[in-house]
């Protein structure tokens, strides 16, 4: 029976040190989602960064640019500006981007 009391301090604190642990790393999981959230949902791990879940793998940033256009994310003059800054910063040797669609090709009629 006294050996029972002697070891009831260790117990307790095992089962303190595995809820802080518990805590500590829901915390931690929480700021990581957080970051990668404010960070536009790009993960950043060592060697580069994981694309955006939903994303099709090798997706190009001109057809990633298209894409938003088609959904409304960006408008047609935020798409012509990022074209254009992408067409600047081409590699030689690429084919260029395809000129930016006008109203007519995306249904805009305003």
């Amino acid at each position: 029976m006294r050996m029972m009391w002697l070891f009831a301090p260790f117990l307790i604190g095992f089962w303190l040190l595995l809820v802080a642990a518990i805590v500590w790393l829901s915390i931690a999981l929480a700021k990581a989602l957080r970051e990668r959230r404010a960070a536009g949902g790009v993960a950043h791990v060592a060697g580069g960064a994981a694309p955006v879940p939903g994303t099709p793998a090798g997706e190009t940033p001109l057809a990633t640019l298209q894409r938003r256009l088609a959904l409304g994310e960006v408008d047609v003059e935020t798409y012509e500006r990022s074209v254009a800054a992408l067409q600047r910063t081409e590699t030689p040797g690429t084919p260029p981007a395809p000129p930016a669609p006008g109203p007519e090709t995306t249904g805009d009629v305003r």
